[in-house]
Parts: structure tokens; C-alpha cells; sequence
């Protein structure tokens, strides 16, 4: 395990799979008051890529990766870290997992390097890139309200999203077509697979799990492809967001993703997204308890609708 923070995130690698195997949001805490861990791979968690090698399919999340970075513990502090895992096939061979994080950011670079492969896998004219995760309960109190409100979302590469049944207790989505990110949203937070390039044929399922199950609310499953350029060298670029539902956070990264945080619908919408948030936002820089905010919030909008 490789351990990597920043000044808002704590995030922990496994070299089996070279996938992240937890994220820590450092500002925030669950309803009981411990440590918010918003993603965890758990056992039936899946992250990596299938191929097809010498006939044979083989998925790189069941394979152990050589961890190139030797620090177990890395503090960011100023500027950005690497963290880099390679799955050695012969010199000079080898699928490249690699992590690049910034000092203050939600977000994380992911470059899939392909190098010196072009031959053993030339008979897969697409990569397929599969992560599917159980979603955990972070809001107990309110448990049937935050599982009506965890669902999946995709940015189609024309801009139209789609979002699965959030009530449903399974839904599927696929598509032909390409897609810019996957978004895994919860009520307050969302992990979003983000693509860089040229990503395809996306396909993701939601399956609500049952009530007895208190720690996990969904499975979700979300699989996407990338062309074999068959090359000796080949790279993919993508990126993860793993951070809160915040409209001013998620609309900086200027991708889209605020379309996950629900405004209402209309006129209501165009309220809240140019008068609330801002007045919310405005409020909360002086003010650190949400209470008060929201009190505020409610007699600037009284004294408005005052006259009418």
C-alpha cells in the first residue's frame, strides 16, 4: 500500500491491481462523526483493464503490479506527486498505472501507459476499462432518502447527460456513443471517471442492494473502451474527481459535472442556480455554521417576496 495526502484528500494505493484501494475526504465527516471514507474497494470491487492475450482473457484487477514509487507515505504540501504502478510483461514491457495528484485538489490525473505491447496485444482493436463499486451509507439517520439520492450519471461527448432511475432497483444504461465522464453520485459527494480523450461505448448499471445490508446502499458497474492504436507506445488520459456536490466546486472544473447537483426543474432552477447558491456561497464565507446560513438565506428571500 502506497499512501498519498493532500491538504483535502487522503488516498490509498494497492499495487495488487495498482488501483486506488480507498479515498478519504479530510474535511468532512459521516453522520456518526468518523472519518468520511467516500470510496473503498471492497471485495467485490473491480478496477482495471480486460484483454485479450494469446487467446486468453485476463483482467489486470486480479494481477499484482511493481510498485515504481518507493515511498509508502507521501505529503503534498506544495505542487504535485506521482505515484507510479507497472505490470511487467518482459524489459521494457509493461502496462503503466499511473497517479498524479495536486496539493490542493479533488482531482486526480489517471494515465493508463502501454508500452512495448504492440505485438502481444495487437488482436484487441479496443481496450475495455471496467470500475464498479459498492456505494457506502454515509448518512445513516436518513438512510432511505440518501439511497433515493445515489445514483449514476454519463456526459455524452455532445453534451446530453443521462442519469439512471435513482428509485429503480436496477437500470441500465449503454451507448455507441462516446462519453466525456461517469459520475458515481451520492447525496453530498460523487466519484467521477473522467476522460481525457477518446473513450466509447459506455456502459453502466445500478442495483440497489437490500435494507439488510446497512453499509452499502448500490453496486454500481460502469465499463468504457479506448482504441488500440496499436502502437509501441500508447497512452490514456483520464482523471477522477472524489469530492463533495458542491455547484461552485464541480462547475470550476468547467466539464459539466454541476449537472449532478439537482436545482429543480424551470424557473426554479434559474432561482437557485444565479440567486441562492450565490447568496449561499457569499454567506458562507463569513459565517461557519450552516444553521445560521440557512436562517439568513431565508430572511433575504422573505424581505424579497416581501412586497409582492
Amino acid at each position: 500500500f502506497i499512501t498519498v495526502e493532500n491538504d483535502l484528500m487522503k488516498i490509498i494505493f494497492n499495487n495488487k491491481g495498482g488501483k486506488i484501494e480507498s479515498v478519504e475526504l479530510k474535511e468532512y465527516q459521516t453522520f456518526e462523526g468518523n472519518p468520511l471514507i467516500m470510496y473503498d474497494a471492497d471485495s467485490l470491487s473491480t478496477f482495471g483493464m480486460e484483454l485479450i492475450v494469446d487467446g486468453k482473457s485476463i483482467f489486470t484487477d486480479e494481477m499484482y503490479f511493481s510498485a515504481q514509487t518507493k515511498e509508502e507515505n507521501i505529503q503534498i504540501k506544495s505542487g504535485k506527486k506521482s505515484v507510479s504502478f507497472r505490470l511487467e510483461a518482459d524489459n521494457n514491457k509493461y502496462i503503466e498505472y499511473l497517479y498524479t495528484i495536486d496539493a490542493n485538489d479533488y482531482m486526480l490525473d489517471f494515465d493508463i501507459n502501454i508500452v512495448g505491447l504492440s505485438d502481444e496485444l495487437r488482436v484487441n482493436p479496443y481496450y475495455t476499462f471496467r470500475w464498479n463499486s459498492l456505494i457506502p451509507s454515509l448518512e445513516r439517520k436518513e438512510s432511505d432518502w440518501e439511497r433515493n439520492n445515489t445514483t449514476i450519471y454519463v456526459k455524452m461527448d455532445n453534451g446530453d447527460v443521462e442519469s439512471l432511475g435513482e428509485t429503480k432497483e436496477q437500470d441500465e444504461f449503454m451507448s455507441s456513443a462516446r462519453v466525456k465522464w461517469i459520475g458515481f453520485k451520492q447525496q453530498f459527494f460523487s466519484s467521477v471517471l473522467i476522460g481525457k480523450g477518446h473513450i466509447d461505448n459506455p456502459i453502466v448499471k445500478l442495483q440497489t442492494l437490500e435494507d439488510t445490508n446497512p453499509n452499502y446502499l448500490k453496486k454500481f458497474e460502469s465499463e468504457i473502451s479506448f482504441p488500440n492504436e496499436k502502437s509501441l507506445n500508447q497512452k490514456a488520459e483520464f482523471a477522477f474527481y472524489f469530492g463533495p456536490n458542491k455547484f461552485s466546486t464541480l462547475q470550476s472544473y468547467d466539464l459539466g459535472m454541476e449537472t449532478m447537483v439537482p436545482l429543480g426543474w424551470g424557473i426554479f432552477g434559474w432561482v437557485n442556480r444565479f440567486i441562492v447558491i450565490p447568496i449561499f456561497n457569499w454567506l458562507g464565507a463569513y459565517i461557519n455554521s450552516y444553521g445560521l446560513i440557512i436562517l439568513f438565506l431565508t430572511l433575504i428571500i422573505k424581505l424579497a417576496l416581501f412586497p409582492l
